[in-house]
């Protein structure tokens, strides 16, 4: 039976009901729940608490479970949040696990979400949102929950996220066959062809895709001398890739050593190698905007020289990811020689501009609730292995030419995103990244390294201290995912 629940202005904390008196108006909202007791303490004057989702009368429903508690001000964070924007369908927070730990969660990614729940505690979805997407369904079994919120949110107009810990007692989610299904499912109405497995080494679904169409990609891959590393690059890509449509373009800057310009003679021999001979000095931006110039493919894909293929899968699963609507940049795994990360994703803010999240984590490291090995949204990756559209790439204007060397791919990632295209990062592209072995550290050449630190803070100023995939609660002084 319906049971609504009007909390006493008594009850109801001086300083929250300041902020629901501040509300422009008060979103109505249901909790579905057989456990009253995880809602008592809720100070909020427009809530009703029913056992069954069809009672539920609120403009918002949100799904509690036996075991869990809901933090006092949760509904007015809500609603402030709501109220930002007329469009929200839904908003979730971050909680705490049954176990004690906190989950500061990243902003809303929907690749996060079909390798793991992770916005599922706590969430308010417009009731109307999830009658249209028909409501929980018996099929899903135990993953129910998981299941609506991922038909709920391919149908949202806008889902936020408030970085405030508004649950606790979360229950680690079950990752069995009902939740495998329910995920292949919803990536196959994404139009993802994903097979969908348990990862061994984190709580997480791992999704490895298959493209619709093998689109010819061009590799740019820069040098200028430096054999050892560029022929073990172009080598491995050459001889491990499964991706049939690829050329590699070898944009050779001023090579002079006979050894260098012999093997260019001999890769001259295989059709899906390209030798450019460009001699200006040093300047990747340019080097790299002429090269995308001169090629013909609709993807590029921007390889360092100092790097080497691991797995041969690694290119359709990038194609495979920007091949779906609104991804822009697509960004690999990387790794040190000794088997510890140095690229999962860039992190905006650490080091003041930023830097690479989880390095120096094993190889194998779940990482912070284990993204290491999702999907995920991220505000840039590094250009050392980053596909992306060669249209997009013209239209964006290419990498800043004047972020010579450093941060331009940054800066071309964020560029992307305010064009309203998303950038992801795959760990099943996997490389390793022998860093900086090619040109040195970017450090060296202080005067420029620090103009094009002034330029991007000058630039991407707030951006920069608020990564919209990396929790406000965690700090700017360490790569590990610590508490600030």
């Amino acid at each position: 039976m319906l049971e609504r629940l009007f909390r006493r202005r008594a009850r109801v904390p001086a300083d929250v009901r300041a902020r629901v008196e501040r509300l422009p108006r008060t979103p109505t909202f249901a909790f579905v729940t057989n456990d009253r007791a995880a809602v008592r303490d809720v100070a909020y004057p427009a809530m009703e608490v029913v056992e069954d989702l069809a009672h539920a009368t609120a403009e918002f429903v949100v799904f509690v479970t036996p075991g869990e508690m809901v933090a006092a001000d949760a509904l007015v964070a809500f609603a402030e949040r709501i109220a930002t924007a007329p469009d929200v369908d839904v908003v979730y927070s971050d909680e705490v696990g049954s176990d004690g730990d906190r989950f500061h969660k990243p902003d809303w990614s929907p690749e996060l979400l079909l390798a793991q729940p992770y916005a599922l505690r706590l969430t308010a979805m417009r009731r109307e949102l999830v009658t249209a997407a028909g409501g929980l369904r018996a099929a899903a079994g135990r993953a129910q929950e998981w299941d609506l919120l991922l038909r709920v949110t391919e149908r949202a107009r806008r889902v936020e996220h408030v970085a405030e810990l508004l649950c606790r007692g979360v229950r680690a989610r079950e990752l069995d066959e009902d939740a495998r299904r329910v995920v292949g499912e919803a990536a196959a109405r994404r139009g993802v062809r994903a097979t969908v497995a348990r990862c061994p080494h984190a709580p997480v679904f791992a999704l490895s895709v298959e493209p619709h169409e093998r689109p010819p990609v061009t590799i740019v891959v820069p040098t200028r001398d430096r054999l050892d590393l560029v022929r073990r690059c172009v080598d491995s890509v050459l001889a491990r890739t499964e991706y049939p449509c690829f050329v590699v373009q070898v944009v050779d800057n001023g090579s002079v050593e006979p050894a260098t310009l012999a093997q260019f003679d001999a890769w001259r021999r295989d059709p899906r190698v390209v030798i450019r001979r460009d001699d200006r000095p040093f300047d990747y931006a340019a080097l790299m905007n002429d090269a995308v110039a001169a090629a013909t493919t609709p993807l590029v894909l921007f390889l360092n020289n100092d790097t080497e293929v691991i797995g041969e899968r690694w290119l359709d699963e990038m194609v495979g990811w920007i091949g779906l609507p609104g991804i822009g940049a697509v960004g690999a795994k990387l790794y040190y020689e000794n088997d510890t990360v140095q690229h999962a994703g860039v992190v905006l803010g650490i080091g003041g501009v930023a830097t690479h999240g989880h390095k120096g984590a094993p190889r194998n490291a779940p990482g912070y609730h284990g993204i290491l090995h999702c999907v995920r949204d991220v505000s840039a990756a590094t250009g050392a292995c980053l596909l992306t559209r060669r249209d997009l790439f013209t239209r964006l204007g290419g990498f800043d030419r004047d972020l010579r060397v450093a941060y331009n791919d940054v800066d071309y990632c964020l560029r992307v995103r305010r064009d309203g295209e998303r950038v992801l990062v795959t760990p099943f592209a996997e490389l390793y990244h022998f860093e900086g072995k090619s040109r040195g550290d970017d450090s060296r050449g202080q005067r420029r390294f620090d103009r094009e630190i002034a330029l991007m803070q000058q630039r991407w100023g707030p951006l920069l201290q608020n990564d919209p995939f990396y929790n406000p609660h965690l700090s700017l002084r360490a790569t590990d995912y610590r508490l600030r």
